[in-house]
């Protein structure tokens, strides 16, 4: 009815109070004494034996640690022998340093500073299919807000990240959800600033995903 239509324009003023009772703020912990033991060493570079080197800042870490967490790191440190010294990664200082806490520590809460879409990037270079799924989990839980009833936040953030989501092939099932979720709420949100200032590519899409699945 358009009663029922009119009651759903407060989408676009405010987040929904659940978005923000469902994740509590979580604590930055590793995942066990030993992770916690590891990631001291890395934290104060005890007894460091090679560089890390990100686009704007190195970081002091251990080859026997690397070697042992990373694949990646490994068939580095072993082609370059004994002389290992250093490790180039094209990526920024805050995602390689959440990547070291990661492989040290097990540590997987992603702060507000820290590019998720960097971190899926470095996640497919290196091979690490378990930091590929705290980005993924990132993504559902803190971005697209499980697809929960649409809100403020999740509407403008899903859209917003519809392109990153297609281009990239470990997302593909959270790009089907993304359409299927706008579809389930298409009389929420089509109506809304996040939808209309969307490219006609994206809007002809979710058009075109709502109509296949009548």
């Amino acid at each position: 009815s358009v009663t029922s239509l009119n009651s759903l324009t407060s989408i676009d003023i405010s987040p929904s109070r659940e978005a923000v009772e469902i994740f509590p703020q979580q604590e930055k912990e590793p995942c066990s004494r030993l992770g916690s033991d590891l990631l001291q060493m890395y934290l104060q570079q005890t007894d460091a034996d090679i560089t890390v080197r990100s686009e704007n800042g190195d970081f002091r870490a251990h080859k026997c640690i690397l070697a042992a967490t990373s694949p990646y790191f490994q068939s580095l440190i072993a082609q370059a022998g004994a002389t290992a010294t250093t490790i180039d990664l094209k990526y920024s200082r805050n995602t390689v340093d959440f990547t070291l806490t990661f492989l040290y520590g097990g540590v997987t809460f992603m702060p507000p500073e820290i590019d998720v879409w960097e971190v899926m990037s470095i996640a497919d270079h290196m091979k690490l299919a378990e930091l590929t799924n705290v980005a993924r989990l990132h993504l559902r839980a803190k971005i697209c807000h499980l697809f929960h009833r649409p809100c403020a936040a999740c509407v403008s953030a899903v859209f917003d990240a519809l392109p990153q989501l297609h281009a990239t092939v470990a997302l593909a099932d959270i790009f089907e959800e993304a359409l299927a979720w706008q579809a389930r709420y298409f009389g929420r949100i089509w109506k809304g600033r996040s939808f209309l200032h969307l490219n006609h590519r994206w809007q002809n899409l979710c058009f075109q995903y709502l109509v296949d699945n009548l």
